[in-house]
This record gives structure tokens, sequence and C-alpha cells, in this order.
């Protein structure tokens, strides 16, 4: 009937209705960032500000074929920027950024002072701490994460929208049989680096989902 139909699959629910809507950046208040620095394909910044009881997802850098520095010139161009406190990012940001001298984490704290954790986070794990945020409370029906509409990379990888970087429908996904149903446990490793850059963050300020214990994020802004 010309009505859209979510594509078949998707690893995360996400209902536009409840998870998604303009937000504002409050001025003052502390911001954490989680990046994903997808070498070679997109590279993903999130920007998170706790508001009340609920986590909000800001802003959403979502590029490709740009280093390191141009994308820390992205974020300081943003207003939230001056506010940002601490950060967490991919353990592979340890190694050197294709050709460069140095490694991606060593340039996040030259060019912009910021110490990120780099965190190792098991796709498993972190789909299930995003699924924590994202499911809506029995006795409230809300959602401890809001997503601004502003957050195109992440939102195309929950399917709501085209790839900013293409226009094409890529979401994130699982391995589906011909029937359409659900083969194993674990994702499809791809459209995914906003969504991950996202669950490193929450991994690195509130844990695992389980009882293992994990370090929460201390950082420092110079």
């Amino acid at each position: 009937e010309g009505k859209p139909v979510p594509p078949r699959g998707l690893v995360f629910q996400v209902n536009k209705e409840i998870h998604v809507r303009k937000v504002q950046y409050y001025e003052g208040a502390p911001v954490k960032i989680g990046v994903d620095p997808g070498i070679g394909s997109a590279y993903a910044v999130v920007a998170m500000q706790k508001q009340g009881e609920q986590e909000v997802l800001i802003d959403n850098i979502h590029e490709r074929n740009l280093f390191t520095k141009e994308i820390i010139d992205l974020c300081k161009l943003r207003p939230w920027w001056k506010d940002v406190t601490g950060g967490v990012i991919d353990i592979a940001a340890d190694k050197r950024e294709l050709a460069q001298p140095q490694s991606v984490n060593d340039v996040w704290l030259a060019e912009s002072g910021l110490v990120l954790i780099a965190n190792r986070v098991l796709i498993e794990e972190g789909t299930e701490r995003l699924m924590s945020f994202l499911r809506p409370d029995p006795i409230t029906r809300k959602p401890s994460l809001i997503i601004g509409d502003n957050c195109h990379g992440i939102l195309s990888e929950f399917g709501i929208m085209p790839n900013p970087i293409d226009g094409m429908t890529g979401p994130y996904l699982w391995k589906l049989d011909s029937a359409g149903l659900r083969v194993g446990n674990v994702p499809i490793d791809r459209n995914n680096h906003s969504v991950k850059a996202l669950w490193y963050l929450l991994v690195g300020m509130y844990g695992l989902t389980n009882a293992q214990k994990r370090t929460k994020l201390k950082v420092t802004h110079h």
C-alpha cells in the first residue's frame, strides 16, 4: 500500500516515536564522546549528554575518507565541544592510522588534548548493553537513551533512514536464512560504526550488563 517497510533482520528495534526526537544541547553540562575510527570505512563520533534520567545522543559525526585530524577539526566546530569531559574509543586506536607516524589515540591527544580510553568490547557485549538502554522502562515506558533526529549516521544503521554518505539503505543486520530466520548470535559486522562508537561509550560509562566488573570512565580534558 505504499507504506515503508523496515528491513528484515534489524539488530536494534528503534521506534521513531519512542527513541528519536529533536534534541537540545545544554551548554555547561558535561558531554562524553564515543569514537569508532573505522579506518577504510566510516569514521564515527557520537556525543552524549545526561539530561534528567536519560542519556541523550545530541550529535553524530559519520564520515568517510577523512583522517583523525580532520574528524577532530569537525568536532571542534561543534558547539558542544567545549563541554567534552572525556570519551572512549575502539581498542584498535592504539595502532597507527594507515601511513601516519602516530596512532589514532596519539593524534586525538595531540590535536585535542583529550585522553580517550581505548576499550575492547565484544559485539555480543556491546549489542546487549545498547539494547538495555533502548528498552523502555516497564513503569514509565521511557527508554534510557534518546537519539537526536540530527544523528543521521546511527539512524541509518538502525534502519530509520538512508546512509548519509552514499544515500543507500544499509542498516546493521542479523544473518538470516532463506526463510528469514535469524542465524547465530552475532550480527553481520558492517554498517555499525556509529553503533559501535555508542556502545564503546555506554560500556565505558556503565560497564557490561552482566556481573563482570569494568572500570568506569575516568578521563581528563586538558
